[in-house]
């Protein structure tokens, strides 16, 4: 039994001719960073490292257009709050992780025992750190503003260098009327 949920973003009509079929994409944002986009039903589903299981043809549609830019904007502190359409797949309990991640405001952090504790259980720290290692839409869902109790990062996909780097960015611009003017 599958027991996967969804959160989903605002919903835009997709167009025809991408609504039922899945596009895999990618995004050199650095030298040395690849991101892999995935776009299903007029969704943005997949943003990561690594490629998605099964991907084999990468292409583009405007949907992982709009997200190059955006996630582009983001990067560069000029954008505080996504608009593309996304949703995001998980057990029961990522989901409730998730939909906590995404409460958290632009600029800020909370910790991974802030986050057990608002699930209602001070022992889960390392099962929220652990349903962040599976956020499949980084930056989106922001696992990057989750660090330790003691104030130390923690982990991250990009590495520590790029969790503090996005932590700085978003305090620097958290009250920047251009980046409000955006998200």
């Amino acid at each position: 039994m599958n027991n996967d949920k969804n959160i989903y973003g605002e919903r835009q009509n997709c167009g025809e001719n991408f609504c039922g079929r899945i596009v895999n994409g990618f995004y050199d944002i650095s030298p040395h960073h690849r991101l892999y986009i995935t776009e299903k039903d007029g969704y943005i589903t997949y943003i990561r490292l690594t490629p998605p299981k099964n991907a084999e043809n990468f292409s583009n549609s405007p949907l992982i257009d709009r997200a190059r830019h955006e996630i582009r904007a983001f990067l560069d502190g000029d954008l505080k709050k996504f608009s593309f359409p996304f949703m995001i797949s998980g057990t029961p309990f990522q989901l409730e992780v998730y939909e906590k991640l995404l409460d958290i405001p632009y600029g800020e952090t909370r910790s991974y025992a802030d986050i057990a504790a608002e699930l209602g259980g001070k022992g889960y720290s390392r099962a929220v750190g652990n349903a962040n290692n599976k956020n499949p839409l980084i930056f989106v869902v922001p696992c990057h503003r989750v660090i330790c109790s003691n104030g130390s990062i923690g982990g991250y996909a990009f590495g520590t260098d790029m969790k503090k780097r996005l932590i700085e960015t978003e305090r620097a611009h958290k009250y920047d009327r251009k980046a409000s003017d955006l998200g």
